[in-house]
């Protein structure tokens, strides 16, 4: 089987989503976590992460990426998945502030998986996050390598 890498592209969300996306999950995850930023309140990592946009001028630009690694049926199971997810998250933690989170499996759709909502900006130099296949592709490998897992890349437009 095969770990899933979706990728979850909002059309001009504005930063209303970002707000959204720092308390996402919260009622039912397992484990939660970040990098450049402080995960754990609302307020404080949405406060982070417009102050870094207002710094590079990019508060009209959409704030946010929403990435989802789907564990497979092989490895489904929540030691895993708490496990993996810093060290997953980790491949964007020197660019990016980000949230992650870990969920349990969904009765009817899907295995444990993890979020990673992450800003958009640049912390080193202002530059927009692109999430496009080379770029994913890219994040999907260093996945399948932590993992061990194939994978599986879907992007999601909503």
């Amino acid at each position: 089987m095969a770990v899933i890498v979706k990728v979850i592209r909002h059309t001009n969300p504005g930063l209303p989503y970002l707000w959204n996306l720092c308390n996402y999950g919260r009622d039912h995850e397992i484990a939660r976590g970040g990098y450049g930023l402080n995960p754990y309140v609302q307020d404080a990592a949405y406060s982070q992460m417009v102050a870094l946009r207002r710094y590079y001028n990019q508060l009209s630009t959409n704030p946010a990426a929403h990435i989802v690694v789907s564990f497979d049926e092989w490895t489904d199971n929540a030691a895993f998945a708490i496990n993996n997810a810093p060290a997953i998250a980790a491949y964007f933690k020197n660019s990016y502030q980000l949230i992650w989170s870990v969920h349990p499996a969904d009765v009817d759709s899907s295995h444990y998986h993890l979020h990673i909502m992450l800003n958009s900006v640049n912390v080193k130099n202002g530059s927009l996050f692109h999430s496009g296949p080379t770029e994913m592709h890219a994040f999907a490998a260093y996945v399948m390598q932590l993992t061990g897992q194939l994978y599986k890349l879907v992007f999601e437009q909503r």
